[in-house]
């Protein structure tokens, strides 16, 4: 415990040093007290008077920071600044001889400007700093001479546009003997490759690449011809695409239903020729008839009425209206239930 008496109530008190500062007050209220009765200094730069806390008294010695800023360029310059290390001294570049200053602590210094220090090093050995001589050759590609530094004496030409335009064909660096002649294995045509592909090249384009390669089939859907690697040709069916046979697999393995089954037996009463399952475009038409290009559909009243249904039977209606054909739906109760109606339906839609 340290004693100590206080500056504005004259009390002496007691305290613990916990660190550097040592305490001046007993109290907060004694500090603030003292803290509010400010002091007035003059500047001594502008000769005006200020305020300051008691605190910082001692070394308030102007009124602003531009004060201050003045007050140190006349005070503090030379021997009077805290970093002074003895001033500039006055060297002579070793190149163009000009007299120059430089601080002192600058120890060595040969040279006024790295300028002057890369112009002097030109064809001097780094390790002992000896001159070396600076050799005139030829360029071997447009034949003027130029001179270079001993270091880079193996230099045969003057700039890398002379040597862009040396270095072409035989005279390059990596050449191998330039392309060679194939024949084509599917055209028999001649053509050039060169050395790092002449192993594995077999064909003068991609076109007869494939020519080669695939073979011409037909799709068992829409009879479009397409191409296949000569590995499938053996395949009994082949499509053009995922849906097409998917459409050819629901034609060939589907089961009529009972109302088809019945519209199939009012056809065959009326004498109307037709053809069940038949493939137009996209779509499979559950009776065709192919002299008045009618697309006859018998309807589920359930699988029809779902969400989303009414709009693709609207789209396939545009479809094969768009190509000549017209479209009659029947709903399948009506087929089971009322057959005269439907009967009366197709005399009148085929005259």
């Amino acid at each position: 415990m340290r004693k100590k008496t206080c500056p504005v109530c004259d009390k002496v008190f007691e305290y613990v040093q916990r660190s550097n500062k040592e305490r001046k007050y007993c109290s907060r209220q004694c500090a603030g007290k003292n803290n509010r009765n400010r002091i007035k200094k003059e500047c001594i730069v502008c000769g005006a008077t200020f305020e300051v806390w008691p605190s910082s008294a001692a070394r308030r010695i102007t009124c602003s920071k531009q004060c201050n800023i003045e007050w140190q360029k006349t005070s503090q310059l030379g021997v009077n600044n805290g970093n002074w290390k003895g001033g500039k001294n006055k060297y002579e570049c070793k190149h163009c001889g000009k007299k120059f200053l430089d601080n002192s602590y600058q120890k060595n210094r040969d040279y006024c400007s790295d300028e002057c220090h890369n112009k002097s090093m030109i064809g001097v050995d780094q390790k002992t700093q000896e001159k070396r001589p600076r050799i005139t050759k030829n360029c071997k590609g447009c034949g003027d001479r130029f001179v270079l530094n001993y270091s880079r004496k193996d230099r045969k030409f003057c700039s890398k546009k002379c040597w862009n335009e040396y270095a072409q064909g035989e005279n390059h660096p990596t050449w191998d003997g330039g392309k060679e002649l194939k024949i084509c294995i599917n055209c028999k045509k001649e053509y050039k490759v060169i050395p790092a592909r002449s192993d594995v090249s077999k064909f003068c384009s991609y076109r007869c690449r494939d020519e080669y390669n695939n073979v011409k089939v037909y799709c068992e859907w829409c009879g479009e011809i397409i191409k296949k690697p000569k590995s499938r040709e053996h395949y009994n069916n082949h499509f053009c695409g995922d849906r097409h046979r998917l459409l050819w697999l629901n034609k060939e393995n589907r089961s009529p239903t009972q109302a088809e089954i019945k519209m199939a037996e009012i056809l065959n009463s009326l004498g109307v020729e037709h053809e069940e399952q038949y493939s137009f475009g996209p779509y499979l038409l559950d009776f065709a008839i192919k002299e008045k290009q009618i697309d006859l559909e018998v309807d589920s009243e359930y699988h029809h009425n779902l969400p989303g249904r009414p709009e693709k039977d609207a789209k396939r209606d545009a479809y094969m209206m768009e190509n000549g054909w017209k479209v009659i739906r029947i709903p399948s109760g009506k087929v089971h239930y009322d057959p005269d109606t439907c009967k009366r339906i197709i005399r009148k839609n085929i005259g």
